[in-house]
């Protein structure tokens, strides 16, 4: 795609000419009825090469007169700057990713094919761990697979994600945890008071020594209640990763 190179054309688009008419359709005219075909002006022919060469440009390309398909790839250069990028992870309301995605679900996959994409950002995401390290407690990972023809996508089937502390330890207690390491569910470190009537299990609470009382200290608990784990309140979701 080039502007025009004859050696009548001029290095500044030209104004279009006064009383030009109103816009309208090409006609091929009608001999019988003395009715002239559509000529088109050069102010129409530079309109249509600066849409064109604008699409090339807005791409990045440089107009080449050698390249005859610069239009089809700044559309396609620019189509792919605006959609999802490569490994964006989300959730889907449903149990089949929509096309362009897959399932969140740790498996092995091939490194080529459809799934090249997201080996090529996995290469280059600063999170991919050999098989072993995965499956050691790094299922938020990828990893190299069998280190030859596959890779191993994350895990996110059941779990929450939460922002990666990136050395900062302003609202993350452990910044030596790793990017995608698999946490454990905890409660905070914490006390309950508990009311008693000056007994404990096994031993008396007071006892008199050479007419003297004295205390003695003993351990009681709360009675148990909860489930397996803690989690706030959800609704489940498919977690899904971008090709």
């Amino acid at each position: 795609m080039q502007r025009v190179t004859r050696s009548t054309a001029v290095a500044v688009l030209p104004a279009p000419p006064a009383g030009a008419g109103s816009p309208g359709f090409f006609t091929g005219g009608n001999p019988g009825t003395g009715t002239p075909a559509t000529i088109p002006g050069y102010e129409w022919f530079n309109m249509v090469q600066e849409e064109l060469i604008s699409v090339v440009l807005a791409a990045g390309l440089t107009p080449s007169a050698a390249s005859f398909d610069q239009l089809l790839t700044a559309i396609q250069s620019l189509v792919a700057a605006g959609t999802v990028p490569t490994g964006t992870m989300v959730s889907f309301p449903g149990t089949v990713p929509p096309p362009g995605w897959a399932k969140r679900n740790g498996i092995l996959v091939p490194r080529t094919g459809g799934w090249a994409n997201l080996w090529a950002y996995a290469q280059a995401s600063g999170n991919l761990v050999s098989d072993a390290a995965w499956l050691a407690g790094r299922p938020g990972s990828f990893s190299t697979g069998d280190g030859a023809t596959t890779f191993r996508i994350p895990e996110g089937r059941g779990l929450f994600d939460r922002g990666y502390h990136d050395g900062s330890g302003t609202y993350e207690s452990d910044t030596a945890v790793l990017l995608g390491a698999y946490g454990d569910s905890q409660n905070k470190a914490h006390t309950h008071n508990i009311a008693t009537n000056g007994t404990g299990n096994g031993n008396n609470s007071n006892y008199r020594l050479g007419g003297s009382e004295y205390s003695a200290p003993y351990t009681d608990v709360t009675a148990s209640s909860g489930g397996v784990e803690g989690f706030p309140r959800h609704v489940l979701s498919l977690p899904c990763i971008k090709l």
